[in-house]
């Protein structure tokens, strides 16, 4: 009798274990941690949970960060597993994962499965019965430019260039904090901010002058900038924060498009990257 106490109590104590893993994991994709949540959905796979929802979330996670490798093998042990239960979206997901590792027959077979199923309910699977150009199609089309990274490049994310005053201004995660580095729980990269950048003479490269806009810079995300025809307002998108992250009903910190006007120097020109009075 003593045994089979002991042998429910284990049981038991595994079972909490199990349930606790999944609402770690589930709360850490729900605040889009989604770097922290595969690893938690992962330890729940390897203590046996291989539910439905575990490896859709599972592959969500990986997808969302375009980690296609592991995005395509956990979608397709979910289709493997579950192919007449999980919903239409989940093949597409798998179809371009396997683009994104090259696996384009597989890829083809998937795109047109899931084309089949959704019929003309979605425009992506429209589009996918009116392709007439097939891969060999792109192969075949002769290089008319060459593509290469510039001295400003990083392992992480560098996009959304604008022209400034003869310099380029990007978005970047690149790490330019002096102390502390803050990281996104999304992707585990670093927050985004706008760095300016030095065009070449010629035009062939780029490389890193200053931080742009340290007035108006967070501890959060600032990106994608845009100028008024006499660069004296700027435009860009940031989290909902102006001193106090703002939070929508389901906790969510939505992004937000901001302006700030320049400042300017007792002769009335611009001081060189500076901005400031940003607003809603």
């Amino acid at each position: 009798m003593k045994r089979t106490i002991t042998i429910l109590a284990l049981l038991v104590i595994q079972l909490i274990y199990s349930q606790t893993k999944n609402k770690t994991a589930d709360a850490l994709f729900d605040k889009m941690y989604y770097v922290e949540a595969a690893k938690s959905y992962e330890l729940s796979i390897n203590n046996g949970d291989a539910s439905r929802e575990t490896l859709q979330r599972l592959g969500d996670a990986y997808y969302f960060n375009t980690k296609m490798s592991s995005a395509s093998k956990w979608y397709g042990k979910l289709i493997a597993d579950y192919q007449n239960e999980v919903s239409a979206e989940y093949l597409f997901r798998y179809a371009q994962s396997l683009q994104g590792i090259q696996n384009y027959d597989l890829a083809k077979k998937w795109m047109k499965i899931f084309s089949e199923k959704q019929k003309s309910t979605d425009h992506r699977a429209k589009n996918f019965s009116l392709k007439n150009v097939t891969l060999e199609d792109i192969e075949n089309i002769k290089p008319s430019f060459l593509l290469e990274n510039l001295d400003i490049n990083t392992a992480n994310s560098d996009f959304g260039p604008m022209y400034y005053k003869g310099d380029l201004v990007y978005s970047t995660t690149a790490d330019s904090s002096y102390w502390k580095t803050d990281k996104y729980g999304w992707n585990d990269q670093p927050y985004l901010n706008m760095q300016l950048g030095k065009i070449s003479e010629t035009q062939s490269s780029v490389t890193f002058k200053e931080r742009f806009g340290k007035d108006i810079t967070t501890k959060y995300h600032e990106a994608c900038i845009a100028f008024s025809p006499d660069e004296k307002t700027i435009y860009f998108t940031r989290n909902n924060y102006n001193g106090k992250l703002k939070r929508d009903s389901k906790g969510i910190n939505n992004l937000k498009i901001y302006s700030a006007t320049a400042v300017e120097n007792e002769n009335g020109s611009t001081k060189s990257n500076q901005y400031s009075g940003t607003t809603l």
